[in-house]
């Protein structure tokens, strides 16, 4: 269960990428059984289905017009209905694909950033979409044409976050969510399973059954998954040495972060740094 995507596995060296999926949810896809992460944008418009997001641990009613975006570092889960029939675009863009203004125009908005599109901007929007599939998918695209249609779908987002983004939160009763974020936010300390029970108001000998049951994975895995991702965002951003990311995300030692780092990713941190700037 691969929890942290890179654009390299994803965009391959493009720009951009985009696809259209539709059919019934399954653990396949779009419901998956862990949250995920990645280091690129990445932007669905929700055609037909229902359901619910949980973006960063807030859950989001999933309907037709439902439109989020992804920033580097935001972590979701989908749990669409299985007897609904989804329909939607999965936009994915590099960090340069769209330009860093308007991004920050959209980061003035309290994040995460979800809309639900009305009936003509869902249609403006669903067109441009086609367009650029076609382009892309025909060969006929370059790009500039690709960086102009990112920023015009995102300046749609833009647009209904500065008019009326109009947000429904589902009700939802599942402790794992809270367990989930919980460890989202102190990933970087030493978390045990004694403090992860008082948030779900559960025993501590249940709380690890009732997290893998939830997960498919042990809390130790799980919380390890999460800190390996963190250092490798802050390998590919930042110039903090590998000691320095090492204790910054809760690993003791760099030589801790070295072993599990080449354990999940076949590199070391240096390798990957590497790599990662070679690529930008």
């Amino acid at each position: 269960m691969k929890q942290f995507q890179t654009q390299f596995q994803f965009l391959k060296g493009k720009m951009i990428a985009l696809d259209k999926s539709k059919g019934y949810p399954s653990n396949h896809y779009p419901n998956s059984d862990i949250y995920c992460y990645h280091d690129f944008y990445e932007m669905e418009l929700f055609l037909s289905g229902e359901g619910t997001h949980f973006l960063n641990g807030t859950p989001y009613l999933v309907k037709p017009g439902y439109l989020y975006l992804l920033y580097p570092g935001d972590y979701h889960y989908m749990q669409l209905t299985t007897h609904t029939a989804f329909n939607l675009w999965n936009l994915k863009m590099s960090v340069d694909a769209p330009s860093a203004e308007l991004m920050a125009e959209i980061r003035k908005h309290p994040g995460p950033y979800c809309v639900y599109l009305e009936e003509g901007l869902l249609d403006f929007l669903n067109r441009e979409l086609i367009f650029l599939y076609d382009c892309l998918h025909n060969g006929t695209w370059n790009p500039a044409m690709t960086k102009n249609s990112a920023e015009r779908i995102c300046t749609v987002l833009l647009y209904e976050l500065e008019r009326n983004p109009c947000i429904e939160y589902p009700k939802v009763n599942d402790q794992i969510w809270k367990i989930l974020d919980y460890i989202q936010k102190k990933y970087s300390t030493p978390i045990t399973l004694t403090e992860l029970a008082a948030i779900a108001e559960m025993s501590e000998n249940y709380v690890g059954i009732y997290f893998k049951t939830h997960t498919g994975m042990r809390f130790t895995d799980y919380l390890n998954q999460t800190r390996l991702f963190h250092a490798a965002m802050l390998l590919k951003e930042t110039y903090l040495t590998v000691k320095e990311i090492a204790y910054r995300v809760g690993y003791g030692s760099p030589e801790y972060l070295t072993r599990q780092f080449n354990t999940a990713f076949g590199t070391s941190p240096t390798e990957f740094r590497k790599s990662a700037q070679s690529c930008s």
